[in-house]
């Protein structure tokens, strides 16, 4: 157990999780677990490039536009009628008002990074990539479900 682990009260504690597979299996295991992650990541990339497609024809849309936008799809998330096409209209929509209230345009590893964060996944992003700004994306839409959270941000 670590210095930190053992300075966190018993319930919360927990010991290191030892390597499960060994030899052979222990490596295809890791080679399988790359290869998913590849692949997960990829296809985060490309949802993240649609997401970022339709923030373009979002761009034209006036205020008021995307208020009623923002208003429908809250509804739709607050419902529980939220799949795929849902998560990227919605990160499409909080992008383009990211963009506007700051100036600053979110790039496809963060929109990437806040679709894994969505699903409950670690994202991972270098010093100066803008972790916070990928974290308003999911942050947003648990807000919309009515599930507060707290956004966490690292520069270690």
């Amino acid at each position: 157990m670590t210095a930190l682990a053992s300075s966190i009260p018993g319930a919360l504690a927990s010991p290191q999780r030892k390597a499960t597979h060994h030899g052979a299996d222990g490596w295809a295991h890791a080679v399988v677990g790359r290869i998913r992650r590849r692949v997960g990541v990829g296809a985060l990339m490309r949802e993240a490039g649609a997401v970022l497609d339709r923030c373009g024809s979002l761009a034209s849309s006036d205020d008021n536009d995307l208020e009623r936008r923002a208003e429908a799809l809250r509804g739709a998330v607050r419902c529980r009628r939220e799949d795929a096409a849902t998560a990227r209209e919605s990160f499409a929509l909080v992008t383009e008002c990211i963009r506007r209230e700051t100036g600053l345009t979110l790039h496809t590893a963060q929109i990437a990074a806040g679709l894994a964060m969505m699903r409950g996944s670690v994202a991972e992003l270098a010093t100066g990539e803008g972790k916070t700004l990928a974290a308003i994306l999911p942050a947003v839409l648990a807000g919309w479900r009515g599930r507060g959270c707290h956004i966490v941000t690292a520069n270690d």
